[in-house]
Parts: structure tokens; C-alpha cells; sequence
């Protein structure tokens, strides 16, 4: 069958929608719940994004330096780069919402994690299912973490690889 009659009436239909629907779907505010960001000079170019886009919020997540291409087999900076998005956050508390990162074999992950909370980290973003070195997501030091996030109430993310029977 040749479609080829019907290609002029679809594209008209499209324009026709899209003249029609996209200013109210840049009307609806939106939440960008997982992004990445380096520090706050990239927050404030987002934020610029934000704006054009109607995005009213956006989740930042604390991130090891491997997710931004250094030391790409080493789990580390990420208490630094949770510095910097708590930052942001200060800097923008209406616009960022941060969830901060650990490792749960430092010694002091939990007491770390409740200091975030304190200076204002609204989740924990894990990262167990890409990093196999952080262990598997039932473990004793995860017991306590997921404790801790009971407590305070706080939602957690869990970037897990269902196809590794080691991280469940």
C-alpha cells in the first residue's frame, strides 16, 4: 500500500497539535527529579534552563568524580561534590532539592548522613548497581544506613543492575 496521499494531511495534524498543545505543556511546572551537575557555576546556567523550560524544581544528586569521567574505577570526591550541591541548595533553596551520596564502608557514613540532613539534604542517592566495589545493597553497613533514612525520613534512590544477582 502506498501511504504516501496521507503524508501532507499527517504533517498538517502534527503542526496543527503542536501549535495547539505545546504552550500549555510548557504551562504545566515540572520537577526534574535526577540530574548531575558539577558545581554551582553549572547550577546557575540550569537555571536559566529551568526558566525557559517551566521547571519549577530539580533534583541534584551528590556524585562521585568517576560519573564525571575521572578516576574512572575509584569510588571517591563524592563528599566534596555533596559540599557543593548543599551549596547550590543554600544558594537556591526554593529552586534544588539535593540528594547526598556515601559510601556505606566509611566509618562514619551514618553520622555523615545525618549531617547532611541537618544542613539540608532531602534524600541519599546510592550508586551500588554501577560500582560493585560499594557492595551489595543488603548488607549490615546498608542495615544501618537505611536506619538512619527511616528515621529522618528520608527517600532513597538506588541506582541497582537487576541483571547482578550480587546486588540484591
Amino acid at each position: 500500500m502506498n501511504f504516501k496521499h496521507l503524508l501532507i494531511p499527517f504533517l498538517v495534524i502534527c503542526l496543527l497539535v503542536a501549535v495547539y498543545f505545546l504552550p500549555k505543556i510548557k504551562a504545566i511546572e515540572k520537577i526534574d527529579i535526577h540530574e548531575h551537575i558539577k558545581d554551582i557555576k553549572q547550577a546557575e546556567r540550569v537555571l536559566k534552563v529551568m526558566n525557559d523550560l517551566n521547571i519549577k524544581k530539580m533534583v541534584l544528586l551528590g556524585t562521585p568524580s568517576m560519573t564525571f569521567g575521572e578516576n574512572t574505577d575509584v569510588f571517591e570526591k563524592y563528599d566534596e561534590h555533596n559540599e557543593e550541591m548543599l551549596e547550590v541548595k543554600e544558594k537556591y533553596p526554593d529552586r534544588f532539592l539535593v540528594f547526598v551520596t556515601i559510601n556505606p564502608s566509611d566509618v562514619d557514613a551514618v553520622q555523615k548522613l545525618e549531617n547532611y540532613y541537618k544542613r539540608g539534604a532531602s534524600g541519599l542517592k546510592l550508586y551500588h548497581g554501577v560500582i560493585q566495589t560499594l557492595g551489595p545493597i543488603n548488607s549490615n553497613e546498608m542495615y544501618k544506613i537505611y536506619d538512619k533514612c527511616r528515621e529522618l525520613h528520608l527517600p532513597v534512590i538506588i541506582h541497582v543492575e537487576i541483571s547482578n544477582a550480587t546486588q540484591l
